[in-house]
């Protein structure tokens, strides 16, 4: 993923992408933080658009996510008459 990331920015003269793909980019654990560790050691810095659940997002320290360089995270606000286990415990102002 580091490698194609490099190699969009690198085609696009941008260091924005965004990861459209994925509904919910935070949900496979060991390569977004295995991303994170590729990004941090390489000292390159990128402007990454996500989508995720908010129950994701919490497992992440804010700086986590800074160094992985995610710029803005898309958060979709289910119903709360919606039964889907990604929303138990987490609390929205309204």
């Amino acid at each position: 993923m580091f490698r194609e990331l490099t190699r969009l920015s690198a085609r696009f003269k941008t260091d924005g992408i965004a990861l459209m793909g994925d509904d919910n980019f935070l949900a496979d654990d060991r390569r977004a933080r295995e991303l994170h560790q590729i990004v941090k050691s390489s000292g390159r810095t990128f402007k990454l658009f996500l989508f995720a659940s908010a129950d994701r997002v919490s497992n992440w320290r804010p700086e986590e996510l800074a160094e992985l360089g995610a710029h803005n995270i898309w958060i979709g606000r289910e119903s709360k008459f919606a039964p889907y286990a990604k929303n138990k415990n987490v609390t929205c102002a309204n």
